[in-house]
């Protein structure tokens, strides 16, 4: 564990941890995201974007009124497991955060071995093993790590594959029983990137061969050039496409695009 992060789990928080806390805060807040007496599970890959989650999550709860459970959950597909080493790191942190972390490691599904690995079905495959975990665990909210990148992304490859402006949603329900959150909808996929770094957040190696050809990942250029052109390009396609919430219009919500 790194000074940074020692300082922070005793609650003195650096710039850019407050702008950070701050922005996953207000998507929270204006959403309704987690409520108290909430059971939350977290998906824990051990990638940066979930690692920030759980970090938001943890420390949401320690200033606000509101108490939940956090649960992380790592899903893994067998033979594309994760290092002894890595999984004691995530435990650790987890523990470190007033979090308990499980791993559900699963064979490879059938329609990713009939049709190949596909990114759409893998996702798909892990949000089903999610909220299996969910309902073993007592959890009705799941918790994504989806940034404000993602959002923008997302809305730019439905326009252009499909000629609809369909963004990510900050929460959705699903089976009449789970409620699917994204706290970090709100937040820069840079901003992440340092919290990650400069608290020295146990990241894990991607085990998956088709990470980098991902449609996702093609798309991420365009967004980058977009943004040469407006910094803002980010915070406006949220502004025009996201619903406003309990709280109010969308807009009313940036303090900092940092």
């Amino acid at each position: 564990m790194n000074d940074q992060l020692r300082a922070v789990l005793d609650g003195r928080y650096p710039g850019y941890v407050q702008r950070f806390l701050s922005l996953a805060g207000k998507a929270v807040h204006r959403y309704g995201m987690v409520a108290n007496g909430d059971r939350v599970l977290v998906g824990l890959s051990g990638g940066k974007d979930s690692l920030a989650l759980l970090v938001a999550l943890a420390l949401r709860r320690r200033r606000v009124k509101d108490d939940y459970g956090i649960h992380a959950v790592r899903v893994e597909w067998e033979g594309m497991d994760a290092r002894p080493d890595d999984l004691n790191a995530l435990n650790d942190l987890a523990a470190a955060l007033g979090a308990t972390f499980s791993l559900e490691r699963r064979p490879l599904p059938r329609a990713m071995k009939d049709g190949g690995l596909d990114c759409y079905v893998c996702s798909r495959e892990r949000r089903r093993v999610l909220f299996e975990a969910a309902r073993d665990l007592g959890c009705g909210v799941v918790a994504l790590g989806h940034h404000l990148d993602d959002f923008a992304l997302t809305a730019i490859m439905n326009l252009a594959r499909a000629g609809r402006a369909e963004p990510l949603r900050p929460v959705a329900g699903f089976f009449g029983q789970y409620t699917l959150v994204r706290p970090l909808i709100m937040v820069r996929e840079s901003s992440i990137r340092t919290l990650v770094s400069r608290l020295g957040l146990p990241v894990l190696a991607d085990s998956c061969p088709r990470s980098s050809l991902s449609r996702r990942q093609a798309y991420k250029p365009v967004l980058a050039e977009l943004a040469k052109i407006d910094t803002l390009v980010r915070e406006n396609l949220f502004r025009a496409l996201a619903p406003t919430g309990r709280g109010g219009h969308p807009e009313d919500a940036w303090t900092s695009t940092t």
